[in-house]
């Protein structure tokens, strides 16, 4: 069974990047990245180190422990 760790990940940054009302490619230029790369970790294709989670946390005005509770959520409590 494939590990869905990464796609909840990205699906917390999808919906922290709507609820800000920004679009891929503007939040891959804020991080400095291609909309390819952005869009691979919406998706849960790229892993991303921690410096860029924490880089993308603050762009989106979340942080490491709301990420931490969605994944509680939606990922640790369902396996």
């Amino acid at each position: 069974m494939k590990d869905d760790y990464y796609k909840n990940v990205g699906s917390f940054f999808k919906s922290k990047r709507e609820r800000k009302g920004v679009s891929i490619n503007d939040t891959a230029s804020a991080m400095g990245h291609a909309k390819s790369w952005y869009y691979d970790i919406e998706i849960g294709r790229n892993r991303i180190c921690l410096k860029e989670c924490f880089e993308i946390c603050e762009y989106l005005d979340t942080n490491m422990n709301e990420l931490q509770e969605y994944l509680n959520k939606h990922y640790y409590n369902k396996k």
